[in-house]
């Protein structure tokens, strides 16, 4: 039985020595209620609940309600009124106004309202004609009073449940209706009325169903789930469509580093190209930690992020973040909970400008990210990235966008606090972008970057995040810095010190012959100095590609390729043998502009010469300033800002192979065993660690951008 159930107030009938008994008031731990004949009686509480012959006779709250009642939602001014009346009332029944005689007030009781001297039928006629009503109309406000206590006396039109007169039926219909226009374009009401009707007439074909009145039906329809946001942005109707039925899921990291949520999103302004002066798109791709809320690294790029920016961004959350020499020393990492020594180590003191000090911007090695299902998470080049830095990779459910909620919201917070502040915001969509924003993108990509990266150091994260909190001081302003250090001195601090050589890791592969002519891929042909020791000789590698060698490439520049050379254990830059005399950077994009080109001008593009004079001609015009077309000078914009991005993320000090070189490499007196040989290779001369076998992957990288994508 529900604790209600069991409740004894004043008004509550009750049966005690086989009679029935209304509880009038409450004295203490003495009980005073009234029998059948109108006398008073007083028995101790205990006494009464405790006795073989007690019964409660009717539960008292919200019994003629669907569910329990809620006073407190009642406006004030009604339920002050109500007190007043009950007041009235208990004087009526019991003499007194508080209901009893303990509390009873100097003058009371009043004449006419003696318990003693007047029946119950004269003091409720006293009362009416002192109220000026009826004497039915209080008769029946006690009796309310008495089965529901001070509920009874509230006006009902003020706590019913709002209720509707439209069929049930059409509001299915317009539930089947806003469904189906899910991912439409926006209607209008009356579209929307006509559709419900056609599906009245579909469902109940023999019926006929009356719609209510064009103010009631718009009415209705505003009032519905999901129906007024037929009428707003579409992204937005998609978004909420998409949350989840059931509730939402929460992953509570305990420590720095244990979940990454990494997405990307299109960025509200415009860049401009510092060589053609041509505006372009840029996409912004951020990876948050979850314990600390911090945006540990980022990364702009133009038109649309690849599966290296990607990969490459894991890479950048293991580096220290340099402060700029503008950027004031008030930003300058704290070395909280970490010993200076070490990250001095690796970061420099910021005595020599060669060694700037670290920003307040925490570096860590992550365990695991979580991304969506965007194809450049799902490409090979970011899932190898994830397997060769030991991070374990996990990808959202399918239109789930509350299982990467977090970082979700802090995109939002980059629009409303970053992004609308520069000059040529645009807004998030074409309803609300300005007239010629593009004239006021002054902004070039890396000036960007500059100022995200001192927003982030200086508002984001010594900033109070409302969603971080310490339990044992839940009232504390906590920063995603404060809870990165407090993460730091809980869970401690590892850092491994980044090796260059992961950024050919973080490449793509493509497994090739050497010919005399040196490499080739995907029509494009390579050669160094580095080959000569190694053409026409099959690889040591086993598996799907052996006999074959791995060549890595960055799609961002493909002037250049790298060969790895298992004896000296170094990577070497390979060049492209097309150019003209000059070797200039040129992206995937370029290439398949180069080949649509051709294509044009009815020539084959996978004839060599035919594909290195169309892209030589293209880099031409390029250099030149001599682009035809707003695609060409798109084209020419993002190669030279994929370009630039390529040159920043490449090692430095990695020289040029010089065969004379070579013996102070390996060393005069060095074993046979580890000696270049320049005779055609035999088995067991290269010597090769099983485990470094596992560093070069056993499948060909699937390219990202198609031969015919030509889309800018």
């Amino acid at each position: 039985m529900r604790k209600s159930q069991l409740c004894v107030q004043v008004g509550s009938k009750i049966r005690y020595d086989g009679e029935v008994h209304v509880v009038t008031g409450f004295a203490g731990a003495v009980m005073e209620m009234r029998d059948p004949r109108g006398r008073l009686n007083r028995r101790a509480t205990v006494e009464v609940l405790t006795s073989e012959s007690f019964g409660l006779l009717e539960r008292i709250e919200g019994r003629d309600t669907n569910g329990p009642t809620f006073i407190d939602n009642v406006p004030a001014a009604t339920l002050n009124a109500a007190q007043v009346l009950a007041a009235h009332v208990m004087e009526a029944i019991t003499g007194y106004k508080s209901g009893t005689r303990a509390d009873a007030k100097i003058d009371e009781p009043l004449p006419g309202f003696d318990p003693e001297t007047t029946t119950l039928t004269e003091r409720i006629r006293a009362k009416a004609a002192e109220l000026n009503m009826a004497f039915r109309t209080l008769w029946a406000k006690k009796s309310r009073y008495e089965q529901y206590g001070l509920y009874g006396l509230i006006d009902r039109r003020v706590t019913r449940l709002a209720t509707s007169m439209v069929d049930e039926r059409v509001k299915e219909a317009i539930r089947t209706v806003i469904d189906s226009l899910e991912n439409a374009s926006n209607p209008t009401k009356m579209k929307i009325r006509r559709l419900v009707e056609k599906e009245l007439k579909t469902a109940y074909p023999n019926e006929i169903i009356q719609l209510p009145s064009n103010t009631s039906f718009n009415r209705l329809l505003d009032s519905m789930p999901k129906g007024s946001e037929l009428f707003g942005p579409a992204k937005r109707r998609r978004s909420i469509a998409n949350r989840p039925d059931t509730p939402y899921s929460h992953f509570a990291a305990t420590r720095p580093g244990e979940m990454l949520a990494i997405d990307s999103t299109p960025f509200d302004a415009f860049a401009m190209d510092p060589y053609s002066y041509e505006w372009v798109q840029i996409q912004l791709t951020i990876a948050l930690d979850i314990f600390t809320r911090s945006v540990v690294a980022w990364r702009f790029t133009p038109v649309s992020t690849k599966g290296v920016d990607a990969a490459l961004l894991l890479y950048d959350t293991v580096r220290p973040k340099a402060m700029q020499q503008d950027w004031p020393d008030s930003i300058a990492w704290s070395y909280c909970g970490v010993p200076e020594s070490i990250v001095v180590e690796v970061g420099g003191d910021g005595k020599e400008e060669s060694s700037p000090r670290l920003a307040a911007v925490p570096f860590l090695h992550p365990e695991s990210v979580i991304v969506d299902r965007g194809r450049v998470f799902l490409s090979e080049a970011f899932s190898r990235a994830c397997n060769d830095l030991g991070i374990n990779l996990f990808v959202a459910r399918p239109y789930t966008p509350t299982d990467k909620a977090h970082v979700e919201r802090v995109f939002r917070t980059i629009r409303e606090r970053f992004v609308e502040n520069l000059a040529g915001y645009k807004g998030p969509d074409v309803y609300s972008r300005g007239l010629d924003v593009e004239k006021e993108a002054y902004w070039f990509i890396d000036e960007i970057e500059s100022e995200f990266a001192l927003w982030v150091a200086t508002f984001w994260q010594p900033r109070h995040h409302d969603g971080l909190s310490l339990p044992h001081v839940p009232d504390l302003n906590i920063s995603p810095n404060n809870m990165y250090e407090e993460g730091i001195a809980r869970a401690g601090f590892v850092y491994v010190i980044p090796d260059q050589r992961l950024f050919y890791d973080l490449l793509p592969t493509k497994w090739v012959s050497i010919q005399h002519y040196g490499v080739e891929l995907r029509r494009l042909r390579y050669d160094g100095d580095i080959l000569n020791d190694f053409r026409g000789e099959k690889s040591p590698y086993l598996g799907e590609h052996a006999g074959k060698w791995p060549i890595r490439y960055d799609p961002r520049d493909r002037s250049t390729a790298f060969f790895y050379d298992p004896l000296l254990d170094k990577w070497h830059e390979l060049k492209w043998t097309g150019h003209s005399g000059l070797l200039r950077p040129f992206n995937e994009k370029t290439i398949s502009y180069a080949k649509a080109h051709i294509l044009k001008n009815g020539g084959n593009p996978s004839n060599h010469a035919e594909l290195e004079k169309a892209l030589n001609e293209l880099l031409n015009r390029i250099e030149d300033r001599q682009m035809e077309g707003g695609r060409e000078r798109r084209i020419a914009a993002v190669n030279n800002m994929n370009a630039a991005a390529a040159a920043r993320d490449r090692p430095r000090g990695n020289e040029a192979y010089e065969p004379d070189a070579e013996s102070s490499l390996v060393g005069i007196d060095a074993p046979v065993a580890t000696q270049r040989s320049t005779k055609p290779a035999k088995a067991g001369v290269f010597q090769v660690d099983e485990d470094a076998l596992e560093a070069f992957p056993t499948v060909d990288e699937v390219d990202e951008d198609a031969d015919d994508d030509l889309d800018i």
